[in-house]
């Protein structure tokens, strides 16, 4: 069976995590260059994905903002280079959430930004999962 990527994209570092092959549970897989889609193509084939979640944050109010419009210009970048389905994914809060966990594990958030994307990621693409995995 295949797996699912999961994006939390950054305008300077991006964090990935990946689904195992029964797409039941994610794990944190790596931070990278926020446009390096070489690296992206090369662990698509790798690791045999067949579909992307992007995590796109929200306002509290429920709207897109600027934040979210960069996110919709990276995955149209993307979605030239990979031909897979992508599909959004609510964000909201997950950084602040993965710094909260980091803080209880006895970590110092400022030290660990790279495991803070790629955690973030497992969270966007655990909650996909979590909703729409049966």
């Amino acid at each position: 069976m295949s797996k699912l990527l999961g994006i939390d994209w950054g305008e300077k570092k991006t964090g990935l995590a990946i689904s195992d092959e029964l797409q039941m549970l994610a794990k944190p897989l790596q931070t990278m260059d926020s446009f390096n889609l070489s690296t992206l193509e090369k662990i698509i084939e790798e690791e045999n994905i067949e579909k992307i979640i992007v995590g796109r944050p929200r306002n509290m109010d429920g709207s897109l903002g600027p934040q979210a419009k960069k996110v919709s210009f990276f995955v149209s970048k993307l979605e030239k280079k990979i031909k897979l389905p992508i599909i959004y994914e609510d964000e909201t809060n997950t950084t602040n959430i993965v710094k909260s966990m980091l803080i209880k594990e006895g970590l110092d958030p400022r030290k660990n930004k790279d495991l803070i994307d790629k955690k973030s990621a497992q969270l966007i693409l655990q909650g996909y999962i979590d909703e729409n995995i049966k």
